[in-house]
């Protein structure tokens, strides 16, 4: 007669924690970006102080710098709005986990009653058997008829008490039903916007990897004190 939780009600707990993780070790805001120093060339062997750099890789090097700006802007917008979910995901955690340590004891304390209301009735079973095999013959004296009959008011009582006590157990389990269909349904929605949340979180790490090795590559390029080429 026991009555359970779904088994995927604890899942969402797990999840959140992986959530919370990943933002927490995410990407980190990429380096700001500065256009070259251009040193100008004034006499051919003149000494040095950098790279040198055409005209033309100075266009590239604009361009490109123009580009990585408004990605970093994209970048971190979508790290706001990740940080927004998952403080959005994380308000949802409490209540559930509350209905859920609420519903366990509920669970195990109709869990009990029901154990209990079994080896009651398997006792009145037992009580019902010895009463029909110690039924009064037709010679039975009147003390004799006397006691079974006050036998089987008692049973009879105690059956009353039995089945009232099965029909409360039946009635709770009634009312709970709801609650964990209820519990089952903001569990599943949790743990598809945790599903969404990570998988949107995994798609923004692997874009800032790639834009952060873009960048090194144009640091590697563009950035620092370059001398001109003629």
């Amino acid at each position: 007669m026991s009555v359970s939780p779904s088994a995927r009600s604890c899942r969402w707990h797990l999840f959140i924690a992986c959530a919370v993780a990943t933002v927490a070790a995410g990407a980190q805001q990429p380096p700001g970006l500065r256009l070259p120093g251009i040193i100008h060339k004034w006499t051919p062997g003149a000494q040095t102080d950098g790279p040198e750099i055409s005209i033309e890789e100075i266009g590239r090097c604009m361009g490109v710098d123009l580009s990585l700006q408004t990605r970093v802007a994209d970048l971190q917008k979508e790290q706001e709005t990740l940080e927004q979910t998952r403080t959005q995901v994380e308000a949802l955690a409490p209540p559930i986990q509350a209905e859920s340590t609420l519903l366990a004891a509920e669970n195990l304390r109709l869990d009990t009653m029901s154990k209990q209301v079994k080896a009651a009735s398997e006792d009145l079973d037992r009580r019902q058997a010895a009463m029909s095999a110690a039924r009064p013959k037709a010679k039975a004296t009147a003390e004799e008829v006397r006691r079974f009959n006050a036998d089987v008011e008692v049973y009879n009582a105690d059956a009353a008490a039995h089945n009232k006590r099965v029909a409360g157990l039946k009635e709770e389990m009634s009312k709970l039903r709801p609650r964990i269909d209820s519990f089952n349904a903001a569990a599943a929605e949790l743990n598809t916007r945790v599903d969404a949340f990570n998988a949107r979180n995994n798609d923004f790490q692997l874009a800032a990897k790639r834009f952060n090795d873009e960048i090194a590559g144009y640091a590697n390029r563009c950035a620092g004190e370059r001398t001109l080429k003629k």
